[in-house]
C-alpha cells in the first residue's frame, strides 16, 4: 500500500506503507562531533536499522534506556551533541511535510 500526500491540489509526497511507519516510529535520533565513532559505537551496541538523515543518526532498533545508550557512547569516547527520543503522529508528519508547524 502507498500513501500519497497531497496539499492545495500539488503532489507533496508518496511513500509506501513501511516507509511511512518507519518515519513515524519512536525512535532516538543522535548527533555528535565524531559521527565515524558514533556510526562505531551503534554497531557496537548491536543496533542495526540506523539511517543518516540530514547530519543526524536516527536510530529505529529498540534502544530501551537512553541513559544507558548514552552512558555507553560516553564510555565508547563518543559524546553526544544531540540525543532526543522522537516519536510522530500521522497528522504531524503530514502538517510538517506541507510545511505547517502543529504546536
Amino acid at each position: 500500500t502507498d500513501f500519497t500526500f497531497i496539499y492545495k491540489g500539488k503532489l507533496i509526497e508518496n511513500i509506501s506503507r513501511e516507509e511511512l511507519e518507519r518515519k513515524c516510529k519512536t525512535h532516538l535520533i543522535v548527533k555528535s562531533n565524531n559521527m565515524s565513532g558514533l556510526l562505531s559505537a551503534c554497531k557496537n551496541f548491536k543496533l542495526q536499522n540506523v539511517n543518516l538523515i540530514d547530519g543526524d543518526l536516527h536510530i529505529y532498533d529498540n534502544v530501551e534506556s537512553v541513559e544507558e545508550f548514552s552512558k555507553f557512547l560516553y564510555e565508547s569516547g563518543v559524546v553526544p551533541t544531540k540525543l532526543i527520543l522522537e516519536s510522530e503522529k500521522l497528522e504531524d508528519y503530514y502538517l510538517k511535510k506541507v510545511g505547517i508547524v502543529n504546536e
